[in-house]
Parts: structure tokens; C-alpha cells; sequence
């Protein structure tokens, strides 16, 4: 009952990441890309230098390196212990003169290739199809009943085909040499397996004693060859002590012992899968906080402001995007390393508008919780009253955030004032398969980086006045935006100029399908100059562009 217990935790621990529970999945990272990512750079951050903005050491050909040539090691000792089996066979010579062999074949019915090798220590017995038995020299020296329990012993392992499991163990052994759990499964599965093979030759010989002597008798060294052993060293003393217990344990509780033991696997599995999630729920989108590289960093500022970006990359439109038209915009917080790397990338909040379905919609919370809430609650209604299928627009919005962070891990920064730093970046996508990004998003609570160019500007705000709109271009309501009855406020940021024209222009708040508009507007707008010390100086102002479905779709100020 502990072999099988055993084998199943191994079972269980090598096949549980392709038969995770779905839930346990719903709590994993905002995509595979993102994962890869964050801990690919936070390691090369811990291992790039602080001081200067050199390039790191790349620490990942040296740990393949050390992985693959464990495996190789460990693959050469199981094939040079097959090779001395082999060659130990060769030195044998057939068994026919020793005494109790045809018996036990045919009581246990094998038929096992028996030979005897002089330089041999222990037993050992290999092979599957056409198993062999090498029985140490010394063996005829012993009284006939410990030959008998020896022999016994060996057939059980013939007749029980020990030889497969102990080679995928040995493979088993070779690809995760690295990982100490494994070396102690297989070692309590070995364990177990002997003690089993023990109980089964007892009830062969009828005798523990006997058993038992021919167990201190044998108990020399191990061979080197990957097969079982007749009395290895690690487990002989608990095996004899097990020997001297004749204790029998009730059906009942043979039962009871059972149910605890899968209550345990099935429990321990389900808790690991769920804390350590290898897989994600394809329907159900993901979540993400912050990252280790980010927890540690600082927020941009003006006196750590982003650096200058040198690598560029354009995020992709995916394809099932376009299927339902779906157009958005997907906010980034992004967190490079001391050289300027991204390293960690993860979604904040993002906006998504669909054709087919005619919805749109937004979420300012990429938690968990808040994915789970919209997902079950929310009800989202298309132009014709229809409810939508919340899951596939997350889908979708998955899908368009994977995409923006394939993008943005490909970009290069140049280093930080003070590494690693921390700010946001918005990526547009449009129905059209056309995409954008702008940079360094404000972030509430912290002090605002603008990407439109505040050098010699000076804010709104206190003794410096708005300045007064001389020319009002109203925006055109987007087709597609009335046809999917989109409406809402678009807040921008824009540097006027010291004439009054609108120099730059970004959006804050976004309505996918109505920014362009807004923009658009916004950029033909003229003010008043405005007066610092009587000098015309040029101000940063945030504006508002109001859409409504009413007779007067639109309110500019």
C-alpha cells in the first residue's frame, strides 16, 4: 500500500502540470509572455551592475549549460551501469547446478535467464522482455535455505518487472537531477518497493529468520548498476525491523489508511497547483500585481523622470481582435532595470469598444477580484439590447494586452537617473489594425511625467489663468461611435503656445472611438495668450471634450 502511495505522489508530481485545476489557474500571471518576462529580468536586474550602466552578464547560457551537462551525466551512468550488467552476464555461467531455481520459476512463473558470476558483491536482476538473474559466487557457500530466500527474492522482482520502473526512475532522475524532491520520491519509492519485494518473499520461504539472515548476509556494498538491490545499506536496518514485526492490519483499516492517504495526495495537489499555477484558464482572463523588480523600484518623478526610449517596437493587432472589430486602449505599467531594460511589464486598466457586439466598456482595476466581479455581474448590453458575453470581450482584452506586452519587451530605454523606476504607457489599438503607444501615462497619487513637451511651460492653475478660446472647432462625432452609441468625456492634456495655438495635444481619459475626434478638434483650437510678468509664455492645461447622444452631441472647454 506505500509503494502504491508512493508511486502515485511521483505520478501525481510529474503529470499535475497538464491536469491542473482550472482554479487555480484564474489566480496566475496576465499571460505566459508576461511571466517569462518579469523573471527573466528580474534576474538579469539582480545580476547587472548598480553603479554604472554597463551590460550585464548573461547568466542564462551558463545555467543551460550546468542543466544539460547534469542530464548528459547523469544519462552516461545509466548507460554504463546497462553496459556492466551486460558484461557481468558475459562472465556468469548458467545456474543449472544450484538448487530451488526451477522450483521457484515455476511456483512464481518466470522464466528468468539465472547465472552465476563469481566477482559479483550483491544480486542483481535487469532486463524486461528477456530478464536475467546474476547471483554473487559466494552464494554456494551459503546454507541451502538462505540460497533459496536470495533466489526468491530476485524472481519476485522478475515477476513484478521492477527493471521497467527502475529505468524511468533513472530517467527521471537524469532530467530533474537538479531538483532535491525528486531524488527523495524516488528514494522513499525505492525504499518501499524492497520492503514490499520483502513481505512477498517471506510468504515464499515461510520463514522471517531465515529471511533475515540471508539479508545481513548479503549485505555488502551496492553495485553500481541501476537495478535493484538485494540489501542496500540505506534501508537494511528498517527492513529487518519491519521483518520483525508480524503485526496484521485490519481490512478496516487498510481502508481507512487508503482514504487519508488519496485525501492527502488529492488535497496537496489541488492547494500546490492552486499557490503555484503552471497553466491558465483559457476561459477566463488573468490578473496580475506587481512584480518583484517593481515592489523595489521607485515611481517616475521629475527628478527621476523616464528615460529617453532608443528601441521601438510595434505591438501587433491580433487577429481575434479584428473579428469582432474590437478597438481600445490597453494602460501599461512598466518597470526598467538599472540599464534601461523593461523588465517587468503588467496591465493597470484598459478600455475596449466592439463592433460585433456594439458595446464599450473600461476597467480601472486589473485585480483578480475585479476580473472575477465584471465577469459574473456585470451586464453589458449591445445597441440592440442584447447582453454580451463578458468572458469572450476579456478575451479579447487579453488578448490585445499580450500583444502590447510582446511589444513592449522588445523596447530599450536609456539607464534611469535611479534604477529601477517605475511609470505607465498607454498602447492604442483601432479597428483599422493600426496601433499606437504613448508614453509615460500619469499615474494617480504619484507626480505626473507628461510626454507633451513642458520645457518652458508653465501649468494652469493658482495665479497663472486659463487662457480664454478665441477659436472653438467642434469635434465630429465618429459613425461608428453614434452607431454603437459611445459617449462619454475624453480629458486631454496640451501645450499652448506663447501665440495661443495648440503646440501638443495627448489624451488622459480615453473613449477609444472618440479620441481621434477629440484630438482632431482639439488641435485647431486657439486661445488668448497668456501673460507671464506681461511676457507671452507658453502653458500645459488640461481640457475636456464631452460626447452625448442628444440633439447637441458635443460640449468643448
Amino acid at each position: 500500500m506505500r509503494h502504491t502511495y508512493w508511486r502515485l505522489v511521483l505520478a501525481a508530481s510529474v503529470a499535475w502540470p497538464l491536469v491542473q485545476p482550472v482554479g487555480g489557474a484564474r489566480a496566475a500571471v496576465d499571460s505566459a509572455a508576461a511571466t517569462s518576462s518579469s523573471v527573466a529580468a528580474t534576474l538579469a536586474a539582480a545580476a547587472s551592475p548598480v553603479a554604472n550602466g554597463t551590460t550585464p552578464f548573461d547568466w542564462t547560457p551558463i545555467i543551460l549549460t550546468i542543466l544539460i551537462a547534469g542530464v548528459c551525466a547523469r544519462l552516461i551512468r545509466v548507460a554504463a551501469g546497462a553496459i556492466s550488467l551486460r558484461r557481468l552476464r558475459g562472465f556468469g555461467a548458467p545456474a543449472a547446478d544450484v538448487p530451488h531455481i526451477v522450483a521457484l520459476q515455476q511456483t512464481l512463473g518466470t522464466h528468468a535467464d539465472v547465472r552465476i558470476v563469481p566477482e559479483l558483491a550483491q544480486p542483481a536482476t535487469f532486463g524486461v522482455v528477456r530478464p536475467v538473474v546474476l547471483l554473487p559466487g559466494i552464494l554456494r557457500e551459503q546454507p541451502n535455505d538462505i540460497q533459496r530466500a536470495l533466489i526468491a527474492h530476485e524472481l519476485i522482482h522478475v515477476n513484478r518487472r521492477d527493471w521497467f520502473w527502475v529505468v524511468c526512475e533513472e530517467l527521471l532522475l537524469a532530467v530533474c537531477w537538479f531538483n532535491p524532491a525528486t531524488w527523495w520520491i524516488v528514494s522513499q519509492l525505492r525504499r518501499t518497493r524492497e520492503e514490499a519485494v520483502d513481505e512477498l518473499a517471506v510468504l515464499v520461504t515461510g520463514s522471517r529468520r531465515t529471511y533475515a539472515k540471508a539479508l545481513l548476509a548479503f549485505a555488502g556494498d551496492a553495485t553500481l548498476a541501476p537495478a535493484p538491490a538485494f540489501a542496500e545499506r540505506r534501508h537494511l536496518v528498517r527492513r529487518i525491523t519491519l521483518l520483525t514485526r508480524e503485526a496484521v492490519m485490519s481490512s478496516t483499516r487498510i481502508v481507512f489508511s487508503c482514504a487519508v492517504m488519496a485525501i492527502v495526495l488529492l488535497v496537496g495537489g489541488w492547494y500546490s497547483a492552486s499557490a503555484f499555477p503552471l497553466v491558465t484558464d483559457e476561459s477566463m482572463p488573468q490578473a496580475q500585481g506587481p512584480g518583484p523588480l517593481e515592489r523595489r523600484a521607485t515611481a517616475a518623478s521629475p527628478q527621476n523622470p523616464p528615460p529617453k526610449r532608443t528601441d521601438y517596437e510595434a505591438p501587433e493587432y491580433p487577429a481575434e481582435a479584428r473579428a469582432v472589430g474590437a478597438s481600445g486602449i490597453i494602460n501599461l505599467r512598466l518597470t526598467l532595470d538599472e540599464v534601461g531594460r523593461v523588465g517587468e511589464a503588467r496591465r493597470t486598466s484598459f478600455s475596449l469598444t466592439t463592433t460585433n457586439p456594439a458595446v464599450s466598456f473600461s476597467l480601472d482595476n486589473s485585480s483578480p477580484e475585479a476580473f472575477q466581479a465584471f465577469a459574473n455581474k456585470a451586464v453589458l448590453r449591445d445597441k440592440d439590447g442584447n447582453v454580451a458575453d463578458n468572458r469572450m470581450l476579456l478575451r479579447i482584452a487579453d488578448a490585445l494586452t499580450d500583444s502590447a506586452i510582446r511589444a513592449v519587451q522588445n523596447w530599450r530605454y536609456e539607464p534611469p537617473a535611479s534604477g529601477p523606476v517605475t511609470f505607465d504607457v498607454r498602447v492604442h489599438f483601432s479597428m483599422d489594425g493600426e496601433t499606437s503607444t504613448a508614453a509615460n501615462v500619469p499615474r494617480v497619487g504619484t507626480p505626473q511625467v507628461s510626454t507633451v513637451d513642458a520645457a518652458g511651460a508653465v501649468r494652469v492653475g493658482g495665479n497663472i489663468k486659463a487662457p480664454v478660446k478665441i477659436k472653438d472647432v467642434r469635434p465630429v462625432y465618429p459613425p461608428v461611435a453614434q452607431q454603437a452609441r459611445v459617449s462619454g468625456m475624453v480629458i486631454v492634456e496640451a501645450r499652448i503656445g506663447a501665440d495661443g495655438s495648440v503646440e501638443a495635444v495627448q489624451v488622459l481619459r480615453s473613449i477609444p472611438l472618440l479620441d481621434e475626434a477629440a484630438l482632431e478638434a482639439v488641435r485647431q483650437w486657439k486661445f488668448t495668450p497668456t501673460l507671464l510678468n506681461g511676457v507671452p509664455v507658453p502653458v500645459m492645461m488640461t481640457m475636456t471634450v464631452n460626447f452625448t447622444l442628444q440633439q447637441s452631441p458635443f460640449f468643448a472647454k
